[in-house]
């Protein structure tokens, strides 16, 4: 979970099911560590230890991939479904992870991993691909009033298929895609730098790599990782 223009966001899904909404305390964002292995110490936290707010307890919320919190109200996605579907829950601050409502729509995502959110809308990352088979990826945008979605076709520049976790959007407005492949790691962004009030539907956006890292081992916060790329 990170902090971004004043927002908490939760980004990815790394395997488990989160029932358990937290939020750090006095603003600081918190380390969330693996088991450690017999080599490796465990990390410890940054900063206050999160408390838990609630458990969710809505049964299309069992495998949580992504979160977002705008303006107090917290947005989230399940992992997978064969529709858009965004669960609000308005009251998680206050320590209630009732679902306010479901924000749906009829468009069929690939393999949907991340929310974010720009300029209103709430922005959903089909950029899963566990067997490299995608031709193209997505973002999904979506208002949170009306419901009314849109399909942002992307693609790598280089033509391989990627299994993609995580957006992040900066304050600017362009999207971050980040992939994972055993221990390998690249962040894409999009080619000339395009942000999201500059990347007119239907038009499909190119992403190429900006920075890559490599860990020896599966992805731990103690374990050291080499990173490079270009800026």
């Amino acid at each position: 979970m990170q902090q971004h223009d004043g927002d908490w966001r939760a980004h990815g899904s790394f395997g488990y099911s989160p029932h358990m909404l937290r939020l750090p305390t006095r603003g600081v964002p918190a380390a969330f560590a693996q088991p450690a292995s017999e080599t490796l110490e465990p990390a410890q936290p940054v900063g206050p230890v999160p408390e838990p707010l609630c458990f969710p307890d809505d049964r299309g919320l069992e495998e949580l991939s992504g979160l977002i919190v705008v303006d107090g109200t917290v947005y989230a996605i399940p992992d997978g479904g064969s529709e858009v579907a965004v669960a609000e829950m308005a009251g998680v601050l206050d320590g209630d992870c009732t679902v306010t409502q479901w924000i749906r729509d009829t468009l069929n995502p690939f393999d949907p991993e991340d929310l974010s959110a720009h300029d209103g809308k709430l922005w959903i990352a089909d950029v899963g691909d566990n067997r490299r088979l995608r031709q193209t990826v997505a973002l999904i945008s979506l208002d949170p009033e009306t419901g009314s979605t849109a399909l942002h076709r992307l693609e790598f520049q280089d033509n391989r298929p990627r299994d993609s976790e995580t957006l992040l959007i900066d304050r600017f407005g362009m999207p971050i895609i980040v992939s994972k492949w055993f221990g390998l790691g690249e962040v894409f962004t999009p080619v000339g730098r395009k942000t999201l009030t500059l990347w007119h539907h239907p038009a499909q956006l190119h992403l190429s790599t900006t920075v890559m890292w490599r860990s020896p081992s599966p992805v731990h916060p103690a374990a050291p990782s080499k990173l490079w790329g270009r800026h």
